[in-house]
């Protein structure tokens, strides 16, 4: 999977999709979040000493994954890329409001818990 020449290789075949691309990222966003959250809780049992930078950028980069993930399930549900290839206007807004306030509220919950 991390080999450079993927995109490549899946854009020669016609098989990158759009929806595709978001599910790599959401999955390379989950896998750089993870390794930084295990490299954090190393450093703590290594050291004793808490490094928050290192832990507010892996919960970011958590968040980040979580609402790209969450972000495909609502476009997949809705049909795009499957049945369709245009979400109406309406849907759209719709869409973007709601992603736009579940991120908005994860990043206040990540702040929340910092201070």
């Amino acid at each position: 999977m991390n080999n450079p020449l993927f995109p490549d290789i899946l854009t020669s075949k016609q098989v990158y999709h759009t929806s595709f691309k978001i599910f790599i990222a959401s999955l390379s966003l989950q896998a750089i979040a993870t390794t930084i959250s295990t490299i954090y809780r190393c450093v703590i049992n290594l050291t004793g000493e808490h490094n928050k930078p290192l832990r507010y950028i892996g919960k970011g980069a958590g968040i980040l994954a979580e609402t790209l993930f969450i972000l495909l399930l609502i476009l997949l549900s809705k049909g795009w890329t499957v049945v369709r290839g245009r979400l109406s206007t309406q849907g759209t807004m719709i869409l973007s409001a709601s992603i736009t306030f579940y991120f908005v509220a994860q990043v206040v919950a990540l702040f929340w818990e910092a201070y």
